[in-house]
């Protein structure tokens, strides 16, 4: 069960359902699990990090342009959708949306809209990359720093092409931000909308009282403190709030009505009036452009590229995910690299050249047996430079041998996972563990 009052107070941008579980999800973590606000601040770099490289990860095109110094020319709303020249270059906004990465966003594996922002601008900025799509999967959030990047989406597609696929899902704050790219698509089991806006106010006084508390707040300034939990709401105080959640609602009604080329008036009496709609009906209220999914989406931009590309993750994606990156820059630190129960595990480099480090998953494919393996980067003390500093190879598709060979292949130190019957580790990957 969460506390209630965690939502108190706030205009949530958000669809309430999937929202009131992701902090059903928060409640239930130890404390103890929990990131700490240096690990948050090293997540929010790392997380920025990545988004500013976003073009090396971009999906190879059917071509690479000569753009002989003109831009591409932007997409049209309702366009077909056809193979773009140069690179696709591929946004993650997925999990709850927040302006900063905070604590809460890095256990539910959610996003900033500052990380979607830096992505967006160095694929823009970026002259092999010929399109943009944001890839949606999200509940919606916080309304801080979300009118903010609609904005600039709508403004980098007056630069070039920017897709947006709602995968499965883009509600609330999601739909605002997939609304102002001029083409929205939706997969055939998804849901778009939550247009709208809410916020809670929690009254304690009868919980207190029960309690035989009595509780007084002294105050300075008519209004503050106003809708606290210990005080009675007032009529004035409610009539507050409400203005502030109507004022965001006219804004969010605005912005969807100028991404979808409609009016306000329609966009409130079309667009689900606070509901997510299904794609077919989402399709009929002219919420979306098409229904198609984000892999044919994919497959038509890059001429059938992307069938053989798998971008790397670039965030967090659950509490498991967090203390695995927490117990990496442990035993990166000191001893030997530990393998994890179900990953083998190769060193290539003493951590000791490093001062940081950063995990990118499906980093690399082997060129021989097509598979995936992760990537442990060292920030080089001297240089600079992000360096590779070990590899993971998920046990789940690498057996023993094949990872013990790979990581020969580059002189490195290596660690069966647990659970192969032998030794956890090895002097070098040369030599059969004893």
């Amino acid at each position: 069960m969460f506390d209630l009052k965690a939502l108190s107070e706030i205009p949530w941008l958000a669809e309430p359902t999937r929202l009131r579980l992701a902090l059903s999800f928060l409640a239930s973590i130890p404390p103890a699990d929990f990131p700490t606000r240096r690990e948050v601040a090293v997540e929010r770099r790392h997380r920025l990090d990545l988004a500013r490289a976003a073009p090396q990860f971009a999906i190879p095109g059917a071509a690479v342009p000569d753009l002989d110094g003109r831009a591409p020319e932007p997409v049209a709303v309702a366009q077909a959708v056809r193979a773009t020249g140069g690179k696709v270059g591929v946004i993650p906004v997925h999990g709850p949306i927040e302006q900063r990465t905070s604590c809460g966003g890095m256990l539910l594996g959610g996003c900033s809209t500052e990380e979607v922002g830096a992505a967006l601008d160095a694929l823009v900025a970026d002259r092999s990359v010929g399109a943009v799509v944001l890839h949606l999967d999200t509940p919606g959030g916080g309304v801080p720093g979300v009118e903010e990047l609609g904005d600039q989406i709508r403004a980098a597609a007056a630069k070039k092409p920017v897709y947006a696929s709602a995968d499965s899902m883009a509600a609330s704050a999601g739909y605002w931000l997939a609304s102002q790219a001029p083409h929205l698509s939706v997969t055939p089991g998804g849901e778009v909308g939550a247009v709208g806006v809410f916020l809670l106010h929690v009254d304690q006084t009868q919980a207190n009282a029960d309690q035989g508390l009595n509780v007084s707040v002294i105050r300075a300034g008519e209004y503050k403190a106003e809708g606290n939990p210990f005080e009675v709401l007032t009529a004035e105080g409610r009539d507050y709030l409400q203005s502030q959640v109507n004022y965001v609602y006219q804004k969010f009604l605005a912005a969807a009505a100028r991404g979808r080329g409609t009016t306000p008036a329609v966009a409130r009496t079309r667009f689900g009036q606070g509901r997510v709609l299904n794609a077919d009906a989402a399709l009929a209220a002219g919420m979306v452009d098409r229904v198609m999914t984000f892999h044919d989406l994919l497959g038509k931009l890059t001429g059938g590229n992307a069938t053989a590309v798998k971008p790397p993750a670039t965030a967090t994606t659950a509490s498991a995910e967090v203390l695995r990156r927490r117990h990496d820059l442990a035993v990166l630190r000191s001893g030997p690299l530990l393998a994890y129960p179900n990953e083998h595990a190769c060193r290539v480099v003493p951590p000791e050249k490093f001062d940081r480090f950063r995990r990118v998953n499906h980093a690399r494919k082997h060129k021989a047996t097509g598979k995936w393996y992760d990537v442990i980067y060292g920030h080089n003390k001297e240089t600079g430079a992000w360096e590779d500093q070990a590899y993971r190879y998920p046990k789940a598709t690498w057996t023993a041998d094949q990872a013990r060979a790979d990581c020969q292949k580059h002189d490195g130190s290596f660690e069966a996972a647990s659970g192969d019957g032998k030794s956890s580790a090895c002097a070098s990957c040369k030599k059969e563990p004893s």
